[in-house]
């Protein structure tokens, strides 16, 4: 199974169309994969990476609650909740996912978590190529 996040996580996925706005949690960004970064120790069990060095090329539609702002140019770490591997619909995916790799450029809703030390993770859950 392809997967990055939990299988509850994966169980309930369902397909929504990308939309700016959506969440007070996410921004709507248009990014670059700089470097899939392999799998660590971290990762035990997966099989697909799921992390990525991202440029973020534009950046839009902030919600409210987004802890920390992206800038045009930065480059950050991005965890693709699913995998950044192509997946297909599946009875526990019900969304297909068509994968990325170095050099490729993404539309996405990009949710940001605030963690200790006041970093935060960027989760993508669903992705579509430009």
């Amino acid at each position: 199974m392809l997967r990055c996040g939990t299988l509850q996580a994966q169980k309930t996925a369902k397909h929504h169309h990308l939309a700016p706005g959506s969440s007070p949690m996410f921004c709507f960004i248009e990014g670059e994969i700089i470097r899939v970064l392999p799998l660590t120790k971290a990762d035990k069990g997966l099989t697909y990476p799921c992390r990525a060095r991202v440029r973020v090329l534009s950046v839009s539609h902030c919600g409210s609650s987004v802890p920390m702002a992206l800038n045009v140019g930065d480059i950050i770490e991005m965890k693709f909740v699913y995998t950044l591997h192509r997946t297909s619909k599946t009875k526990n995916m019900q969304i297909a996912l068509p994968g990325l790799k170095k050099g490729n450029r993404f539309i996405a809703n990009a949710e940001e978590h605030l963690q200790m030390g006041n970093k935060t993770q960027v989760l993508v859950y669903e992705y579509e190529v430009k």
